[in-house]
C-alpha cells in the first residue's frame, strides 16, 4: 500500500487580499504551493512582490465579479467594509450585495 501524497496546484481567488485577513490567506496559499490571484479595490505592491496576480474592481459590480471569479478553482471571499461608521447604503452594497455576487459568479 502507498500514501501518494502528489501535490495538485489549485488556481484560487481571494477577494479583499490586500486586505489584513485576506492577505493572510494569500501568503498561507502561496505557501501551500497554489496559484493566487487577488481581487481589490487598489493595488498592493506588497502582493505583487509575492508573484500575486492582482484584479482591481468594485466587489458591488457584478460583471467584475463575474469575471474574475472565471476559471478559478476556489474563491475566498473576505473582501468587506468593516467597522461601525459610515452609510448604511454604502455597508449594504459592499458587504451585502458584493457577496450576493460572489455567490452568484461561483454557482456559475
Amino acid at each position: 500500500m502507498t500514501n501518494n501524497k502528489s501535490k495538485i496546484t489549485k488556481k484560487i481567488l481571494v477577494t479583499g487580499g490586500g486586505g489584513f485577513l485576506g492577505g493572510a490567506i494569500v501568503r498561507r496559499l502561496l505557501k501551500r504551493g497554489d496559484m493566487v490571484h487577488s481581487f481589490s479595490r487598489g493595488f498592493y505592491p506588497d502582493l505583487a512582490d509575492l508573484g500575486v496576480e492582482q484584479f482591481q474592481g468594485d466587489i458591488s459590480d457584478k460583471n467584475a465579479v463575474e469575471a474574475v471569479c472565471k476559471d478559478v478553482d476556489l474563491v475566498f471571499h473576505v473582501a468587506a467594509k468593516p467597522g461601525v461608521w459610515g452609510e448604511y447604503s454604502e455597508y449594504f452594497r459592499i458587504n451585502v450585495t458584493g457577496t450576493r455576487n460572489v455567490v452568484a459568479a461561483c454557482r456559475k
